[in-house]
């Protein structure tokens, strides 16, 4: 409960303050007020909860010199200021430490004025408290105070920038032809951190959303006192900043007692800057003019061009700051709180879709969101989802895309997304077709809640002041309102009595060229006083522009002022930056300007001299159909990336392909190398077939052939006394044989006798050397029995069995005397011939 606070200690509360250019003028007038409420109240700490700034990257010198001031002037009256760091403080998203706060050079200023971007744990005057500066994933900030204990956290006030489920976004929704707001239909945020996160606190106190609340934890027991333990409080926007604020007048800042843990919020009597007025009361005479001076006006009620163009006049008349500009037709798209939404809250953000006026049927309520795209009161909807979906069913598909209609509803709904987006930052929008097709993702407007509205310049001329400009000498002064009544004007003289010199100054004065062609820059300065020219331009909404030309005190400088005091934000270095600024606030350019409003003989460039194409785009941009043309450039630019991808395909399809023609080529080869080794596969086999019936046959000869007699027997006992090899044993064998053919004959002389005792001397010896040899030849047969089936060959056989008859006839000789020892050298010869044909036959 608010009431007058007690106690020695007293913190003031604030955010969203948001220095600007627009309404500069108001938004210094409350920054005074908090630091005279603050010099009051005697407090001891300043917490500004984030925003103090409204634009990322750019700031305004002036901008930025009224917020600098502002914090001087709190420091020079409060001991301790505490700026915590918002969205718009950032310089560059997810970047906390690179701030746009960084131009005022705060740091210089501690320890008396701090800037805190860390989340950190401090106590202040003896009050525990943690700081929680804004951060596009808010899990980092819930984190920080989940870590705290029960009891530490019950006694922890948070100071933070935070985005919580079900925040009241827009407190006010005006409906359609009705004057009285009402707040059944309040907008509201969406997003994954719920202020059951900040239970166990003592308080928490943070900016973001405008709007001031209090949110308080789920009561336990019905129809028991509020328990403040836990709650929530949005300190809000100290001032009204746009037509998001429309009619929720009660606006302030906190006065905060951290002992007791109460607050008292002061109301800011300079709050209210954005007010409704009925057209039919105001058309009547029936709006007090001290109401609605100086404020923002939007009309209600039944609207046409004619009476809205008229009450316009009578408004600008009477001192307001702007009129809400209104076409008779306009769009039902509804803008979100873009980059005010975390990225973590993103994708859970409403579907953009016209709200339902929760007390009635089929109204439809025309939410003022904070991107100022939205449709007026009073103007006609063009249901653009409506009309995409009926084109979409107006085309003839086949049949394929006949099932995808909504999809492709769908895809038109985000191309016309994708056009504001484009026509808001004044660049192309970053698009992709896989968006498009993804409906999981969704377009989020980067238009904020503080960014200028699109309220039109009305340029109602209210006084022109011309100094030595062509053919004007001295000074003239025209009054609009006295000199030239409402109507239709003429202005009657010879040639060259200067009636087109009036036009030239105004426009001259506004954009730095005339209508007439030819003029060089010096050529407007009087050619008798050359010097001191000036034309001053005066509007019913308090603009001023002067322009000089070799002016002794002013150059050739242009000035813009606002209600009497100077803009130099609108004067650059350049001429050229200079008129870009003011064709910016005047909403025009001179190619424009002298092809829509003047309208001379002189004229080169009129609008009736413009080709169709030139006329095409005057009349497009003054219906407000530049959104069709923002929608054709939104729809080539997924075009670009799909013909971009299509070649990168068709370049990945070609190397496909040459890989596939190389591989069958492969495959080819193999397939012939395939078929001549199965060929030759099976002449293998046919051979070892044939190797085998052999094989088998020899096996079968062999057990036909094997002897059964003693010789065999013993040929066989003496084989396996063997060695060496059977070729060897034949080359013995032979040798044998010759040095037998040798020996001497019995009829010899008895001379001879001691030679053929050699002979039979060195004939023993050679028999036991071949019986070494054979036990050799019997160790290498056993190994050939193991790897190889004996083979019989015919010739082999034959050989064997002449040989064995040869040995059974010579051993059944029995000779005597000298015959005797040849005889026995015979027969050992026929028995190694013997074994070695044997050999041959287990080996073969």
């Amino acid at each position: 409960m608010q009431r007058p606070l007690t106690g020695a200690v007293r913190w003031l509360l604030l955010s969203d303050l948001h220095f600007k250019h627009q309404d500069l003028d108001r938004i210094w007038q409350t920054a005074q007020w908090i630091a005279s409420e603050a010099k009051r109240n005697q407090v001891q700490r300043v917490v500004i909860c984030g925003d103090l700034l409204t634009s990322r990257t750019m700031q305004s010198t002036h901008v930025l010199s009224a917020c600098y001031r502002f914090i001087s002037l709190l420091s020079d009256i409060v001991p301790r200021v505490h700026v915590l760091l918002g969205n718009h403080d950032l310089a560059y998203r997810r970047d906390y430490q690179t701030t746009a706060l960084d131009a005022l050079n705060i740091n210089r200023l501690a320890p008396y004025v701090s800037l805190h971007s860390s989340i950190a744990r401090l106590e202040w005057d003896g009050r525990s408290v943690l700081l929680l500066p804004f951060r596009e994933e808010q899990d980092e900030l819930t984190e920080a105070v989940a870590s705290l204990g029960p009891s530490e956290a019950s006694k922890t006030v948070v100071f933070a920038h935070l985005a919580i489920n079900k925040a009241i976004t827009q407190r006010y929704v005006v409906n359609t032809n009705v004057n009285k707001p009402h707040a059944a239909s309040s907008i509201t945020h969406r997003g994954l951190t719920g202020p059951d996160r900040f239970a166990s606190l003592a308080r928490t106190f943070t900016g973001h959303f405008h709007s001031h609340q209090i949110i308080v934890q789920k009561q336990t027991r019905h129809k028991s006192p509020v328990d403040m333990r836990g709650s929530i409080t949005y300190l809000g926007s100290p001032l009204q900043l746009n037509w998001a604020d429309l009619n929720d007048e009660q606006r302030g800042v906190v006065l905060f007692n951290p002992e007791t843990l109460e607050y008292e919020f002061l109301i800011n009597p300079y709050a209210v800057n954005y007010i409704t007025a009925d057209i039919r009361r105001l058309l009547d005479g029936q709006i007090d003019k001290g109401a609605i001076e100086g404020k923002h006006v939007m009309l209600l009620g039944e609207l046409t061009h004619h009476n809205y163009v008229t009450a316009r006049e009578n408004l600008l008349s009477l001192g307001v700051r702007s009129v809400r500009d209104w076409a008779p037709v306009a769009f039902t798209l509804r803008a979100g709180f873009g980059a005010s939404v975390p990225a973590s809250d993103a994708a859970v953000q409403l579907s953009e879709e016209p709200a339902k006026n929760e007390t009635g049927e089929g109204i439809t309520t025309d939410a003022v969101l904070d991107s100022d795209i939205e449709s007026d009161q009073g103007a006609e909807k063009l249901d653009f989802a409506g009309e995409i979906r009926k084109y979409v069913e107006s085309l003839d598909l086949d049949k394929s895309l006949l099932r995808r209609q909504d999809e492709l509803t769908w895809v038109g709904q985000r191309i016309i997304h994708a056009s504001r987006e484009m026509a808001d930052q004044d660049k192309k929008a970053d698009v992709s077709y896989q968006d498009f097709l993804d409906r999981s993702t969704r377009f989020t407007d980067t238009k904020t809640a503080t960014e200028p509205s699109t309220d039109v310049f009305v340029a109602e001329p209210r006084r022109l002041t011309i100094t030595n400009f062509l053919g004007v000498q001295t000074t003239t002064t025209i009054d609009f309102e006295q000199n030239l009544p409402r109507g239709l004007t003429f202005l009657v003289g010879k040639n060259g009595s200067g009636k087109s010199t009036l036009v030239e100054a105004m426009v001259w004065c506004q954009f730095g060229s005339c209508v007439r062609s030819g003029l060089k820059v010096d050529e407007v300065v009087n050619d008798h006083v050359g010097k001191n020219c000036s034309v001053v331009l005066e509007f019913a909404n308090g603009y001023t522009i002067a322009r000089y030309r070799k002016h002794k005190n002013f150059g050739n400088r242009i000035v813009v002022s606002l209600h009497g005091e100077p803009q130099p934000q609108f004067e650059h270095p350049l001429n050229r930056t200079t008129q870009e600024a003011i064709n910016d606030l005047l909403g025009t350019d001179y190619k424009t300007y002298v092809k829509t409003v003047v309208l001379s003989q002189e004229s080169a460039a009129s609008f009736l001299n413009s080709t169709s194409k030139e006329r095409s785009i005057f009349i497009e941009a003054s219906l407000g159909l530049s959104i069709l043309d923002q929608c054709s450039e939104v729809s080539k630019l997924p075009l670009q990336d799909i013909n971009s991808d299509v070649n990168k395909l068709e370049m990945k399809l070609d190397g496909l392909i040459q890989k596939k023609g190389y591989i069958e080529d492969q495959i080819e080869v193999l397939n012939q190398t395939r078929k001549r080794l199965i060929k030759e596969a099976e002449k293998v086999v046919t051979s070892l077939s044939t190797a085998t019936q052999k094989h088998t046959d020899s096996i079968s000869r062999i057990n036909e052939l094997g002897l059964a007699d003693e010789g065999y027997a013993r040929n066989k006992d003496e084989q396996s006394m063997a060695g060496t090899n059977p070729a060897d044993c034949g080359q013995h064998i032979m040798v044998g044989g010759r040095r037998a053919q040798g020996f001497p004959k019995l009829n010899q002389p008895a001379g001879l006798n001691m030679n053929f005792d050699d002979e039979i001397s060195l004939l023993q010896d050679q028999i036991y050397s071949e019986r070494g040899n054979m036990n050799r030849m019997e160790k290498s047969l056993a190994q050939i029995r193991k790897q190889k089936i004996a083979k019989p060959a015919s010739w082999l056989g034959q050989l064997k069995e002449q040989t064995t008859q040869r040995l059974k006839a010579t051993t059944a000789a029995h000779p005597v005397g000298v015959h005797k020892i040849l005889h026995a050298a015979k027969i050992s010869i026929l028995y190694f011939q013997l074994i070695a044909i044997g050999g041959l036959l287990l080996i073969a």
